[in-house]
């Protein structure tokens, strides 16, 4: 699939530049399912920025949607939701269309459950649900229940086991082995393994850790090797929840190995910005007797773009000059301001002009 899109992207570069840069876009897409991340990640956001830059707005959607996927993979949350928020904004001008099953709409039902409210985030997905199309409903209630199940809503006690498509069995088997269901998690995805003859790497690393959570005593052996599998693939979300999965296994025999695990849980949840993995993992640290403190503002990463916001405030440049530098709106641009404010921890843009060069070092405010 890489190859023959890369083919479709050589053949039309030169000749059609819009079509090289959808070529690109399926090229990424197809590295991301073979696990290569970076490399479709690289490419995915040169398609972003030249879309951009080209006044493609189609085009810009379909990156943007890919893009914010991408980097939820990578655990780059906040990054993620500057880049949903904008597409979501050039979407609402100019309109969208599905790609493959979703609208832009499905990212940043994500986005919102990572980085606000979980329940927030589980309504939207399914109020968008509802007007999807029938495929595309059973993926979003699929996905609504492992969401439930991952924060331990017991909402999904009454829900059943798919079968209508293979890939659902493996998330079935997940969201059910969470909440005291192991038969029928082990049935899924036994039919799942049986069903799915070439998986892809994030799949196989899923069904290791349902095999994990689903065994009696090597479940934290197992959850330690899909814990170190999950850091060698670079899918940063997945390696969280596998170690909050591992602390809250240790727990039962070894609270100070619990405690340790659940902190640094707790830890890469906050420095990342998933706010719903720090509240699961401040919990199970709480239920062990850690007292937990949130962190205050001030304690975020600053995406590449709100960098590159913050430069052009030191220089003295004024939104409708930002927005025209960086080719974007001045809505966007005020967002993108107001997060830099609040991030950083300052009271106005003559105090962030300030602190540019101090931020350009450290690569995080203090």
């Amino acid at each position: 699939m890489a190859r023959a899109a890369e083919e479709r992207a050589a053949v039309a570069r030169g000749f059609d530049e819009q079509a090289h840069l959808t070529g690109l876009v399926a090229s990424g897409r197809a590295l991301q399912r073979a696990g290569r991340l970076d490399e479709a990640l690289e490419r995915i956001r040169y398609v972003w920025d030249e879309a951009e830059r080209r006044a493609l707005p189609r085009l810009t959607l379909d990156a943007g949607y890919w893009l914010g996927a991408l980097l939820l993979q990578r655990g780059r949350l906040a990054e993620a939701e500057a880049i949903v928020a904008e597409t979501l904004e050039l979407a609402a001008r100019v309109g969208d269309e599905a790609r493959g099953r979703h609208l832009i709409e499905r990212v940043a039902s994500e986005v919102e459950f990572h980085r606000a409210d979980w329940r927030a985030g589980v309504e939207r997905l399914l109020a968008y649900a509802r007007g999807a199309s029938e495929h595309g409903r059973i993926e979003l209630h699929q996905l609504a229940a492992l969401w439930l199940a991952l924060v331990g809503g017991q909402e999904l006690a009454q829900a059943g086991c798919p079968r209508c498509a293979m890939e659902l069995r493996l998330v079935a088997a997940d969201a059910l082995a969470r909440v005291g269901r192991p038969v029928d998690a082990a049935q899924s995805l036994e039919e799942w393994e049986r069903l799915q003859v070439h998986p892809r790497p994030r799949e196989l690393l899923t069904s290791r850790r349902v095999r994990a959570l689903l065994s009696e005593r090597d479940g934290p052996r197992l959850l330690e090797s899909a814990l170190h599998e999950a850091e060698e693939l670079d899918f940063a979300l997945d390696a969280l929840w596998t170690r909050i999965d591992l602390g809250t296994a240790c727990a039962e025999t070894d609270r100070t190995r619990a405690k340790q695990i659940l902190t640094v849980a707790a830890e890469t949840a906050s420095a990342i910005g998933a706010r719903t993995e720090q509240q699961v993992a401040e919990k199970r640290l709480r239920a062990l007797g850690v007292r937990t403190w949130r962190r205050g503002p001030g304690g975020e990463l600053l995406t590449e773009r709100e960098h590159a916001v913050a430069r052009l405030i030191a220089v003295g440049a004024s939104n409708p000059e930002i927005a025209q530098e960086l080719f974007l709106s001045r809505k966007t641009v005020e967002r993108h301001v107001s997060n830099l404010l609040k991030k950083v921890g300052v009271r106005n843009r003559a105090e962030l002009a300030a602190r540019v060069a101090e931020l350009e070092v450290e690569g995080v405010p203090r």
